[in-house]
């Protein structure tokens, strides 16, 4: 009797060491969630070695091109420097529009790679580091330089600023700006007392914005020596820098252009003569020049390079003051 009640309340299957049913399907679930989670960890392990070892030959590709794209540009370095020494061999000391030095070099393709750029004539602009010399200010210079200003219809208080940013003393001008107007901007600054690297940092100027810059940025430089403006290759607006007193009409029928160029310093006092103008200092004016800029655009493998380098040409010796990668 006792034992038929018992078989009814707990069944068969509930006798001691034999699990009933729902513990199996319990288990056969976890199995089955572990083996879900194995293959997904798998398949996720083996996509992080796929795009790893992508990632790894795409920056492998990427320093590669680099590279090749660099060596290129030393090569193109020496092709100007030739065609430098073979434009002073033909006409030593005269450099002009007819020239074709600034005009883009013709496009070079080679197995993966395309090679082009162009020479900028550096004795075309206004070297801004004339303003102060070893930090001393140049009035002459100063002067050019408003007169430039002027011409391009900008704020005549730039000059005072440029030079309160190259010289070494810390007295604002009349409309200058020195160590305490940047000290209270955002971000705060000082003032650099010293040559310009690049004319660029006419940007960190006070009262200099994006317009400003981009309407002077076509007629200034920095060099690292002074060098006269070659009034064979300077537009109208440059001339002013040489001679402030003209006006900016004058200027635009002294400035030469392709076929027209001053062969001698007697041709050029002729001109400047019958325009009742007094021959510039040879110090500022001349008519070669001394520096170029050289840029090179590379594609290789699709990828987009741009290097320019500062070369200084000397009679036929040729020096690369700087390199960099990207636009001047």
């Amino acid at each position: 009797m006792n034992r038929r009640i018992r078989s009814r309340r707990f069944g068969r299957d509930s006798r001691p060491g034999r699990p009933g049913r729902p513990g199996r399907a319990r288990q056969r679930g976890v199995a089955l969630l572990i083996a879900l989670l194995a293959v997904a960890l798998a398949v996720l392990l083996v996509t992080a070695l796929i795009d790893s070892g992508d990632a790894s030959r795409a920056r492998q590709r990427d320093l590669w091109r680099a590279e090749q794209s660099w060596q290129l540009t030393i090569g193109l370095e020496l092709w100007i420097a030739e065609l430098l020494r073979i434009d002073h061999r033909a006409n030593p000391g005269i450099d002009s529009l007819d020239d074709g030095l600034t005009r883009p070099l013709p496009e070079i393709t080679i197995p993966g790679a395309r090679i082009g750029g162009r020479l900028r004539d550096l004795g075309a602009c206004f070297d801004l580091n004339r303003l102060a010399p070893g930090g001393q200010a140049d009035p002459i210079a100063i002067e050019g330089y408003a007169a430039l200003l002027h011409a391009l219809r900008l704020d005549p208080a730039i000059a005072d600023r440029t030079l309160d940013w190259l010289d070494l003393d810390g007295q604002a001008g009349t409309r200058g700006a020195e160590d305490a107007v940047y000290a209270a901007a955002i971000p705060p600054g000082r003032t650099a007392n010293r040559a310009m690297a690049h004319p660029s940092e006419l940007r960190r100027l006070s009262g200099i914005d994006a317009g400003t810059w981009q309407a002077l940025a076509p007629f200034v430089c920095t060099l690292p020596e002074p060098s006269p403006v070659n009034l064979n290759t300077a537009p109208p607006e440059v001339w002013l820098t040489v001679l402030p007193t003209l006006d900016l009409a004058t200027a635009r029928r002294l400035a030469r252009r392709p076929g027209n160029a001053f062969g001698s310093l007697e041709a050029l006092h002729a001109a400047l003569a019958r325009e009742n103008q007094p021959a510039p200092d040879p110090r500022r004016a001349s008519l070669g020049s001394r520096y170029f800029l050289a840029e090179a655009r590379i594609e290789a493998d699709g990828i987009d390079f741009a290097y320019t380098s500062l070369i200084e040409r000397t009679g036929e010796q040729i020096r690369v003051h700087a390199r960099a990668r990207g636009r001047w």
